[in-house]
């Protein structure tokens, strides 16, 4: 996230335990601490996981469920037991509803697109040993 006129910048990672439990609101809440203005935010949702490789278990849909109704929105069932979750959707959600209107998302799927991601995901499904490491970096000049 960033505020122009604040000349604030702040970087969250957040799957999806983190945007359930609040880590969008809390970064917002931070900036505010610091006399940011949320209508004055731009919010950059990065690279990750694609709704149609996201498969869960009824489990992770009822804790969403759970917490909101309107989730169910984020969700498609293919079986009795599966469903597919859009975290973008749901993440570009929870910052609309914090009256940031300026997101911009890089529409990379970290799942298939194995030579720019890792994917701890990715890597199961494989079998592999490790999954990776990332590192980002966030510059104001």
């Amino acid at each position: 996230m960033y505020d122009p006129i604040q000349k604030i910048i702040g970087c969250a990672h957040s799957g999806w335990k983190g945007a359930l439990n609040g880590i969008i609101r809390n970064t917002v809440k931070k900036f505010t601490s610091l006399n940011s203005n949320s209508k004055d935010l731009i919010a950059v949702v990065g690279p990750c996981i694609n709704k149609e490789n996201y498969e869960v278990k009824k489990d992770f849909f009822d804790t969403f469920i759970k917490q909101d109704i309107n989730n169910i929105n984020f969700f498609k069932k293919f079986s009795s037991e599966k469903y597919t979750f859009d975290l973008r959707g749901f993440v570009n959600k929870e910052i609309a509803d914090l009256n940031i209107k300026n997101i911009e998302n890089i529409e990379l799927d970290t799942f298939s697109n194995a030579e720019l991601f890792y994917s701890y995901r990715r890597s199961l499904s494989n079998k592999e040993k490790d999954y990776g490491r990332c590192i980002s970096v966030i510059l104001m000049t």
